[in-house]
């Protein structure tokens, strides 16, 4: 795709960013400005376990993604470092010093919706195995048919 110079109105072969790009570009700089590294959640490790330790509607509040956990301190990605590091709360309320990286505002949103998404549908199942093992015990259905789940 070509781009049109502003000053001289002439085609330029020079290819226009995506969307994609640009955010991450912007993504780096705010990494930069407030001195934290820039993490590709496309190429990080997720580990299901801290994310169900953190509750959901922090990470959504926060706009955040746990990373790794040791000892006392906790790395995040965060899509705006400086809503992190201007607040007090989030340490207190995860009771963890934290480790602020920075990811594209996109990576940190899409990792949200499918956690959210695989919770619904985890807590959905659990609850209706619930109610079948609950009609077990009561003596109306002899055994648990994973298709009604």
């Amino acid at each position: 795709m070509a781009q049109t110079d502003q000053h001289s109105n002439v085609m330029t072969g020079l290819a226009q960013p995506t969307d994609e790009q640009a955010e991450r570009e912007q993504s780096k700089r705010l990494a930069e400005r407030y001195r934290c590294a820039f993490v590709d959640l496309r190429e990080q490790r997720i580990d299901p376990e801290l994310f169900r330790t953190i509750p959901a509607d922090l990470m959504f509040r926060y706009n955040f993604v746990p990373l790794e956990v040791q000892s006392n301190l906790l790395s995040i990605a965060v899509a705006d470092p400086s809503q992190v590091l201007l607040s007090d709360e989030l340490p207190l309320l995860l009771g963890k010093k934290l480790a602020i990286k920075v990811a594209t505002p996109r990576q940190i949103s899409d990792l949200l919706k499918r956690t959210e998404q695989s919770q619904r549908v985890l807590e959905q199942a659990t609850e209706a195995f619930t109610l079948q093992v609950g009609k077990d015990e009561e003596g109306n259905n002899e055994g648990v048919d994973v298709a009604e789940m």
